[in-house]
């Protein structure tokens, strides 16, 4: 009786012993005025490199230039002062906590926060980061939605066992089947800047949708005058000489993506690469270039153009099989776009040989779509400003969405890091250490 007593009083010190030492572990982390001044020097950094592309941005423009001359110093300081603000009220309460609490709430074992413990944390981090964005305010509404569909990711992962979970890619079906419902159909709601990075990266003129799709006479559009870029030239030619000049200006867009993504990925490391192994560094570049503009081209031209073949096998049914001269060609090819949409987009997602960036596609194409649709019910239209409205242009709905973004995606940090994406855990490891 005696040993088991021992043994069980030594098992009981042991256990405490195991949850102080994490405890005593957690205090290490950096203080909070070192803390506070990092991420304040890494938003200035951030508010740096801002102002030099919106100083690009306005010398274009005189009147953006006259924006720019009043507001190049706000342009500047929200970065860091809200991660300052952010920094200061996430690891004061953090502190306090810690030196009330100690070492309870931890697991007695492992050490591992319990619910209770977790909770509070994910509610700190709520609170800071709703007063921080009111503060100094850094996301839009729709930036920081997306911020929250990556921590309701996160979320879902960690909830749903991992033979269960569904793969974000697998969705990409229904995602870029509806796709062309907001930005052909309904493309008076698109963005502004969604209909400038058509043009820009795909070379699209999105004008004439409005006269050819936004009806509801079911005409079949002509494809002469709304998706052929060269007006009056057939639709073989079109498809194959529009193609080869999209393909082009979807490769240099990726050519100077992945270009500045190495330069501010790892600065040193891919100016050392380039020195010393010029070619596999050019090679590397190219080849991610070359599929992802595979991917964008293919998913936007191939679909675009089954109005041509839609209409070519409507003119073949009834001039050459039924013999009839005089049929009018009327219908609504509007599922059929769809459905076209919906296959060659999730073959087109297979380019990608990264499993993440296919994730990363299907949640990036999923928060625009759900960014639209909100638009669209907002009734706002391309050029219609979002802080106009009086529900998405409220600072409160912003804040909002990012403080239930930070406070998620903290919470599935605590239980479990490896469920949340890459750039979470970093900018937690980076940010929030």
């Amino acid at each position: 009786l005696n040993v088991k007593t021992t043994l069980f009083v030594v098992c009981s010190m042991s256990t405490v012993h195991i949850a102080h030492i994490a405890h005593l572990e957690r205090l290490k982390e950096k203080s909070l005025p070192v803390a506070t001044l990092r991420n304040g020097g890494i938003g200035f950094l951030i508010g740096s490199v801002v102002l030099v592309l919106q100083w690009n941005k306005a010398r274009k423009n005189k009147q953006s230039w006259e924006k720019f001359k009043t507001e190049w110093f706000r342009y500047l300081m929200k970065y860091p002062l809200f991660l300052t603000a952010f920094t200061l009220m996430y690891k004061f309460l953090m502190l306090i906590g810690r030196q009330l609490v100690g070492s309870r709430g931890l697991h007695s074992r492992t050490g591992q926060r319990l619910f209770g413990r977790k909770l509070s944390i994910t509610i700190s981090a709520f609170c800071c980061g709703f007063f921080a964005q009111r503060l100094s305010p850094v996301f839009s509404w729709n930036w920081a939605l997306y911020a929250l569909l990556r921590s309701l990711l996160g979320i879902a992962r960690l909830i749903i066992p991992a033979d269960l979970q569904p793969y974000p890619a697998d969705l990409y079906f229904l995602v870029h089947g509806c796709l062309p419902w907001l930005i052909t159909y309904n493309i008076s709601t698109v963005p502004a800047s969604y209909v400038h990075f058509f043009k820009s990266c795909l070379n699209v003129n999105c004008a004439p949708y409005s006269v050819s799709y936004e009806h509801n006479h079911g005409q079949l559009p002509n494809c002469v005058t709304t998706v052929h870029i060269v007006n009056g030239q057939a639709c073989l030619p079109s498809f194959v000489h529009d193609g080869i000049k999209r393909y082009k200006v979807c490769l240099s867009f990726y050519l100077k993506f992945y270009v500045l993504t190495s330069l501010l990925g790892g600065r040193l490391k891919f100016v050392k690469r380039v020195l010393f192994q010029p070619l596999q560094s050019v090679l590397k570049i190219l080849g991610q270039s070359v599929r992802s503009s595979l991917f964008l081209f293919m998913g936007f031209h191939f679909p675009s153009r089954i109005h041509c073949l839609y209409r070519y096998i409507l003119l073949a049914y009834h001039r050459w099989w039924k013999r009839d001269a005089f049929a009018v060609i009327a219908c609504n090819q509007m599922w059929m776009f769809l459905v076209a949409s919906a296959v060659v987009g999730t073959l087109c997602l297979r380019l990608e040989p990264s499993i993440t960036k296919r994730s990363d596609i299907a949640l990036f194409s999923s928060w625009r779509l759900l960014e639209q649709y909100i638009r669209k019910c907002a009734k706002l239209e391309s050029y219609d400003r979002d802080t106009e409205h009086h529900i998405l242009g409220n600072p409160n709905l912003a804040a909002l969405l990012f403080a239930l973004s930070i406070a998620l995606t903290v919470y599935v940090h605590l239980s479990d890091k490896q469920k949340l994406k890459a750039l979470e855990r970093s900018i937690m490891t980076v940010f929030l250490a």
